[in-house]
């Protein structure tokens, strides 16, 4: 009864609800939701950034996949931080997140570096999270941003102002219609235990509507800039065309689907 009651009083206040096809477990309270438009009723929709980004991971999976000397780059990248954290690597490998370490199995060389990044020691002992966590840091200063910058910026320049997808313009989408909304899980896959969050999703069917624009090889300020800027072959290849971005968006989509 007093679970009836409560779940009366959530639905007369409630602003709108949701399909949930499974039954919510695990930090469902922390449920992430899709950006609305108060002025179209609190309507979802995509904004263009989160279009954009999730096209920017599908070029860098086309990219490594299709370019030798960018794969080499990122091997040779993820070798040298190997090397350079081995200890500190075999200090977290298979442990629980909640398990503390001594420090003094991680050379001081490599725990200076470390505590650049926000690692807390603590009577000589360090947790495995804070240990990762400063890993994690360095991995994305030293491999995941110089990647990133290698792909898309060429080779003049690492400025942000030359990244090569800013050419792109993406618009905010349409509002999603409300009936084409769920809840659902994503699970995030991590080394030692995977963490499943709920998020607002949109469902297959939904038909929004979004402004884009790239350029072709016939727009005479892209080959301009792909020559003076020094973009890879394979970078200019996935943008010579609308239709040849799709298709590498499309392939993208097909291998996470199977995956």
């Amino acid at each position: 009864m007093r679970n009836e009651r409560l779940l009366e009083t959530l639905c007369a206040n409630a602003s709108y609800s949701l399909k949930c096809f499974l039954p919510l477990k695990g930090r469902w309270r922390d449920l992430h939701t899709l950006i609305k438009l108060p002025s179209e009723g609190a309507m979802a929709y995509i904004p263009g950034s989160e279009i954009k980004g999730a096209m920017r991971t599908a070029l860098l999976w086309w990219l490594l996949r299709n370019d030798a000397q960018l794969r080499n780059w990122l091997h040779n990248a993820l070798k040298q931080f190997k090397r350079q954290f081995a200890n500190a690597l075999d200090g977290v490998h298979g442990r629980d997140i909640r398990e503390k370490i001594p420090v003094n199995v991680i050379p001081e060389e490599e725990l200076n570096k470390l505590k650049q990044r926000r690692l807390r020691i603590k009577s000589g002992r360090v947790s495995v999270s804070n240990l990762k966590f400063a890993l994690a840091r360095i991995l994305e200063r030293d491999v995941t941003q110089k990647l990133e910058r290698r792909a898309f910026r060429g080779s003049v320049s690492i400025d942000a102002q030359y990244d090569a997808l800013r050419v792109i313009q993406i618009g905010d989408s349409s509002v999603v219609p409300q009936d084409y909304l769920a809840v659902i899980p994503i699970v995030i896959i991590g080394l030692s235990s995977d963490l499943e969050l709920w998020h607002e999703a949109i469902m297959p069917g939904a038909k929004i509507t979004s402004s884009f624009r790239a350029p072709t090889d016939e727009d005479a300020l892209w080959s301009q800039m792909t020559a003076q800027f020094g973009y890879s072959g394979k970078l200019c290849e996935a943008l010579s065309s609308v239709e040849r971005l799709f298709s590498i968006l499309h392939e993208f989509s097909q291998a996470v689907l199977q995956d």
